[in-house]
């Protein structure tokens, strides 16, 4: 069983097959719901045995497809190490599931095609950041999203502010030596005096001896990251992190740190309060997603009309395309005739055309975005979408 990731989303939404099972539901890692979670799976699995005995599989292939998913049923060890969502996405001759960070609708579904709109968030939120922890004692490097994070290395940076000391000694280019006296209070740290600026006002000094060791610090960022591009947050007190943006040359350092000594946060707690910072970039982005889509409205270039959506998803003619949460629309798409039945009750050999639409619309580069009743840029729902021409 794996996390559920941006990757696992693509790999899914490229798989077609007659009898794609998908098995969503809530999870529940802790706590008396727990025990009713193998009984939610069991009423699932049997949901999904009448969808594929109605699409003419036989008892045998039944049977067979769907056995692993059945194994979970009694699987301790499987339910113990559970999160908020779990998914199951069965084919005939695989099977694939994931544990999901938030909660998912309870739904059976079969058709051609996993169904993975409830996922959306997953790629709509998967904005990559870092976490750049700086304090005097350590500096720390994370790769995080909205649902985890891990560490990365620092090329040739000290454990310690000892080893740090030292290793600033060490470099020639930071044009400063530590050969004042120690300080009145007996700390065997001994500040740094820049060649150049004799007789410096104190507190210019330590701002240029802060200014150095930033430009240490985001020369080994560079070294870590290289060309990328993404968002990083600064982890320490609020006059550090100004120096930092000063000194640094690195284009997307977002202008709220996460303030306070870093060192005593656990490296989960620095991603969350970093992914605050981060979501009000995803939040100003999605709302100008929204007011393009009023804009493009104007000038023709906007629908909301299903069957003209769908078509255009295709051929890959969406650039930005809204669905409202929990919503479904049921029929068959034929891309030969470009025609869509819509069906108030969905038949066997029916599919969920809202999914169809996000994965038509993911696989050629559109935006897709699982907005709200509330949020929604139509009055009338549940679809809405910026066509690029």
């Amino acid at each position: 069983m794996n996390r559920f990731t941006a990757e696992e989303f693509k790999k899914l939404a490229k798989l077609e097959n007659t009898f794609c099972v998908s098995l969503l539901m809530p999870a529940h890692p802790t706590g008396r719901e727990t025990k009713q979670d193998p009984i939610r799976l069991k009423n699932l699995i049997k949901e999904a045995e009448s969808q594929l005995h109605a699409r003419g599989r036989s008892p045998e292939e039944v049977r067979k497809q769907l056995a692993p998913a059945r194994q979970r049923l009694d699987d301790k060890a499987f339910w113990a190490h559970q999160e908020e969502g779990l998914a199951l996405y069965c084919q005939p001759e695989e099977t694939n599931i994931y544990r999901v960070p938030f909660p998912l609708p309870e739904r059976a579904m079969v058709g051609r095609r996993c169904y993975l709109t409830p996922l959306i968030p997953v790629i709509s939120e998967d904005t990559r950041f870092f976490v750049l922890a700086i304090s005097p004692k350590q500096v720390r490097l994370f790769e995080g999203t909205r649902y985890g994070s891990h560490e990365m290395e620092l090329p040739g940076w000290p454990e310690d502010f000892e080893e740090l000391a030292r290793y600033l000694e060490s470099e020639p280019q930071l044009q400063f030596h530590t050969g004042a006296q120690p300080t009145a209070e007996g700390n065997s740290d001994r500040a740094a005096v820049f060649h150049g600026h004799p007789g410096g006002d104190a507190s210019t000094e330590k701002k240029q001896r802060l200014a150095e060791y930033c430009r240490l610090v985001d020369r080994r960022l560079h070294e870590a990251v290289g060309d990328s591009r993404l968002p990083l947050v600064l982890a320490c007190d609020e006059r550090l992190a100004s120096i930092y943006r000063e000194t640094s040359k690195y284009s997307r350092i977002l202008k709220q740190p996460v303030t306070g000594n870093p060192d005593d946060c656990k490296p989960a707690d620095l991603r969350v309060h970093a992914w605050e910072t981060v979501k009000s970039l995803i939040d100003e982005t999605r709302n100008v997603a929204i007011s393009n889509y009023h804009e493009a409205a104007a000038s023709g270039l906007a629908t909301s009309r299903l069957e003209t959506m769908v078509p255009a998803a295709h051929e890959g003619r969406v650039g930005t395309l809204f669905l409202e949460e929990g919503a479904e629309s049921w029929g068959q798409y034929d891309s030969t005739r470009q025609k869509l039945d819509l069906h108030s009750n969905p038949g066997p050999e029916d599919e969920e055309l809202l999914n169809l639409l996000a994965l038509f619309s993911f696989a050629r580069g559109a935006d897709v975005y699982n907005l709200s009743r509330d949020e929604f840029p139509e009055k009338e729902g549940p679809v809405a979408a910026i066509l690029r021409y």
